[in-house]
């Protein structure tokens, strides 16, 4: 009850260490500013995304073509075999 009492005469003495409120227009540029800073990074992390997936489909690439020509070898060396016996 006293701090009850103690906050209430704070805030009815207009008490400087009491958080402030932000008026609407401080409010609306502090969401510009967060909405630009977003917008930044998400552009800059969409564009490292990118470059993340492209070399991934590139290493992927490269791994089937090893595949195939693994394949082909042991294809030949099944032939070879066949024909060995």
């Amino acid at each position: 009850m006293r701090s009850i009492i103690i906050i209430f005469a704070l805030v009815l003495s207009g008490c400087d260490s009491l958080p402030r409120a932000h008026s609407k227009d401080e409010i609306r540029e502090i969401v510009r500013a967060e909405t630009k800073n977003f917008e930044g990074a998400s552009f800059e992390n969409e564009r490292r995304l990118f470059a993340r997936v492209t070399e991934a489909e590139k290493q992927i690439k490269e791994a089937e073509e090893k595949i195939d020509d693994l394949e082909s070898k042991v294809r030949s060396l099944e032939t070879d075999i066949m024909l060995a016996q």
